[in-house]
């Protein structure tokens, strides 16, 4: 049964995290709603998938919400995350994070 996951962010350092993910690896599943939450403090940014995305375009803008389709392929998709503070300062992640679409 498909469900809700929020995908919070957060500040470690200069680098940008899922919170309470394993290994920056969130599992999910066909229908799946996900919620992109980005770091507090930040005023704007996004969620770039480093090759393909489950979800038709490779850019996401925070706040985001996404529904995984149905028709999307099982596997790992890395992306990468930019958040820009109030004070201007943006802060970016290479492979910030991890969505893995199971086989379900």
């Amino acid at each position: 049964m498909p469900g809700q996951k929020i995908i919070r962010h957060e500040i470690h350092g200069q680098q940008i995290r899922p919170v309470g993910a394993v290994n920056n690896r969130t599992p999910v599943g066909r229908g799946d709603v996900l919620v992109f939450v980005p770091p507090a403090g930040s005023v704007s940014g996004s969620v770039t998938f480093d090759a393909s995305s489950p979800f038709g375009g490779n850019s996401i803008s925070y706040p985001a919400t996404v529904t995984v389709p149905q028709s999307a392929a099982a596997g790992v998709y890395v992306y990468s995350c930019l958040a820009v503070g109030a004070d201007g300062v943006a802060l970016s992640s290479a492979g910030g994070g991890e969505v893995e679409v199971g086989n379900s």
